[in-house]
């Protein structure tokens, strides 16, 4: 099944009298123009060949022909589709394999072609890539079919955000909302589709900007590149993937060294130990999924019949998302709201987050947004602090008063060398003097 893009400029560009009707030959050219392009458009066939040819220089596999080795066959794939798309990747590339084998047992010994190919070359690598796409698309069509429970060929708004759960996106109602508005404006999805219900030709297209963008909204996605931006020192467009752990602390949460290495063993798919934007993007997609999960079992034990969290319930639930492992988003935070005297409603998750209150009773919703909107603010805080406790901040304070001894609130040389090898900076050249 090609995409509607793909469709519409087929059709433009063997619509020779524009008359926007085909005639028999104009249907030949048709043909003959999905044969060569595999259903893509002329936009993803440049970008594939020059993801192709990048790894062919990269890779060469000695044959005449421009090729890539059909070992390598997963990695290009990926590279094109999204590491998302790794397994799925892997699984055209192990068909590959199978069918070269198959050949290579029937052929008589001694004679015909080698069986076993040293590598794919372009036209071969993009047959693949369409077979790719269409178990893309059978996978689309086994969750759109789950869900859509009468039939009807649709699939409203709350359907379609379990749909994409089953797809491995966890997302609110004003994230899915936003998504399908950026989906329509784009072109990708029909201008007259509803907001509210999609068909399967409308999910379809829906789904390529959520391969686009990972299911981000595009405040995250300036965020996550800000981010990648910022450990990017070197502007080599990678991150170490040792910096992982300092990325998410970064961002306002405390995660375990082997969940981290977990997740990236699930997005380096080239062993690189370097990720890439669009990687670490699918980083931060399968981390936001952990967290998602948590969230959702802390929420569905605590909820009552209502499916909400009510004022004692989501005192319990805030709780328990502090202390959790997996997600520690609100440890050491700030108190961005005063707890009043007598408001004894008002939330007050110790220590050091602050009080909220609830003014009607949390859908999982609302508590995911409050929770994000918390991690957000701590993690702003944290990074004005440099990272450091509020307890470590006192004692840095305590000591700036104590070597302070004009009390202007500035300190000389001297004194701020003295605060220094207090804190145990030893400073041994007349070079670290100066830099100092």
């Amino acid at each position: 099944m090609p995409l509607r893009s793909a469709v519409n400029e087929a059709i433009r560009q063997v619509d020779l009298d524009q008359s926007g009707q085909l005639e028999f030959e104009e249907v030949v050219l048709l043909t003959h123009l999905y044969r060569h392009s595999e259903g893509f458009t002329s936009a993803e066939l440049e970008r594939f060949t020059a993801v192709f040819e990048e790894m062919d220089h990269a890779t060469p596999t000695g044959a005449d022909e421009e090729a890539v080795p059909a070992e390598r066959l997963a990695a290009l794939l990926t590279k094109f589709f999204g590491v998302d798309k790794w397994e799925t990747a892997q699984k055209v590339a192990d068909d590959l394999m199978a069918t070269a084998e198959k050949k290579a047992q029937t052929q008589p010994a001694g004679g015909g072609e080698q069986g076993m190919p040293l590598g794919v070359q372009l036209s071969e690598a993009l047959v693949w890539a369409r077979r790719l796409r269409d178990k893309e698309f059978g996978d689309y069509r086994e969750a759109f079919n789950k869900f859509d429970r009468d039939g009807s060929g649709f699939v409203d708004r709350n359907e379609l955000r379990d749909v994409l759960k089953t797809l491995g996106y966890t997302l609110t109602d004003r994230v899915v909302r936003e998504l399908l508005q950026r989906a329509q404006k784009s072109g990708a999805c029909s201008q007259t589709m509803s907001l509210d219900e999609l068909d399967y030709d409308n999910f379809v297209h829906f789904m390529q900007v959520m391969s686009e963008t990972d299911g981000f909204m595009e405040s995250e996605l300036a965020d996550i590149a800000a981010i990648f931006e910022k450990f990017d020192e070197d502007g080599s467009g990678d991150i170490d993937a040792v910096e992982l752990g300092d990325v998410l602390h970064h961002m306002g949460y405390t995660t375990k060294l082997d969940e981290v290495q977990s997740l990236l063993a699930k997005v380096d798919y080239d062993h690189s130990g370097v990720l890439d934007l669009r990687e670490f993007m699918r980083f931060v997609r399968l981390h936001r999924e952990t967290v998602m999960a948590s969230m959702r079992s802390i929420f569905d034990g605590l909820a009552g019949q209502s499916g909400k969290l009510d004022q004692v319930a989501a005192r319990a639930a805030f709780t328990q998302l502090q202390e959790s492992d997996s997600v520690d988003a609100m440890r050491g935070g700030p108190r961005t709201v005063a707890r009043r005297d007598g408001d004894d409603d008002a939330l007050d998750m110790r220590p050091g987050i602050g009080a909220v209150r609830i003014e009607e009773p949390l859908s999982f919703d609302g508590f995911v947004e409050m929770a994000e909107a918390r991690r957000d603010a701590r993690a702003m805080a944290m990074r004005k602090r440099a990272g450091f406790t509020d307890t470590e901040i006192d004692r840095f304070q305590a000591l700036f008063d104590q070597h302070d001894t004009e009390r202007d609130g500035i300190l000389a040389v001297g004194e701020l060398t003295k605060l220094l090898l207090t804190l145990g900076f030893s400073l041994r050249t007349s070079q670290e003097q100066q830099d100092i």
